[in-house]
Parts: structure tokens; C-alpha cells; sequence
């Protein structure tokens, strides 16, 4: 299960709600050819801003590498988020069998806390 942040309406206010699903990503394979074309239509699409997920990740695969599109909300996605993202695909690329932990207070926590 993922936990992760939604934009929902309650009593006339907006007001993000943490929601816990299934969630899964797939490698979608094109050709090098129309990598640019595909790019261009994952960037101009919008996320779901009331009651979607405020992220979107896109793994894409040609003949020559691989790729990854993240489309995320400021609301979810910050500048911690995205150094810890980072550092751990960094992880990966020194070696492919890292494992990451799951951190043990996240930004769940912390608004919990307030």
C-alpha cells in the first residue's frame, strides 16, 4: 500500500486528504523515434488536481535507454521530498541492489503532529 495525498471537498473547503492504495507502475516501451512526441504529451498533461493523485511517474524504455518522467504537486512533492527522491535513484545507480527503508517519520507524521 502507498499512502499519498488527495484534494478533496469537505463541508464547502478543500482540504487534502492522505489516502492509502494500490499502486503500481509499469515500464512503457516506445521506440527512440517517438521518445520526443511521447515527452511532450506526458509534460502537457495535467495532473487531477480535485480527488486525483497530486503525482504522476512515467517510466519509459527505448532501444537505446531508460527514463523517468516525474510530475508531482508542490503540495506533495517538495524540496525535501524530491532530495530524498534523488538520493535514493542515486543509490540505485551505484547499485542495483540497494535496498531502501522506508523512512521512519514522514511528512504524514509530521502533520499528524501539528
Amino acid at each position: 500500500m502507498t499512502t499519498f495525498g488527495r484534494i478533496v471537498e469537505q463541508n464547502g473547503e478543500l482540504l487534502q486528504n492522505f489516502c492509502e492504495e494500490d499502486f503500481h507502475q509499469t515500464v512503457q516501451k516506445i521506440s527512440e523515434q517517438d521518445l520526443q512526441k511521447r515527452l511532450a504529451e506526458l509534460v502537457a498533461e495535467p495532473l487531477e488536481l480535485h480527488g486525483g493523485r497530486l503525482f504522476r511517474f512515467n517510466l519509459l524504455q527505448t532501444e537505446k535507454a531508460k527514463y523517468l518522467l516525474r510530475t508531482t504537486h508542490h503540495v506533495a512533492f517538495d524540496r525535501s521530498a524530491a532530495n530524498i527522491f534523488l538520493a535514493d535513484v542515486a543509490k540505485f545507480y551505484e547499485n542495483l541492489d540497494a535496498k531502501i527503508t522506508a523512512e521512519s517519520y514522514d511528512a504524514l507524521d509530521a502533520a499528524n503532529d501539528e
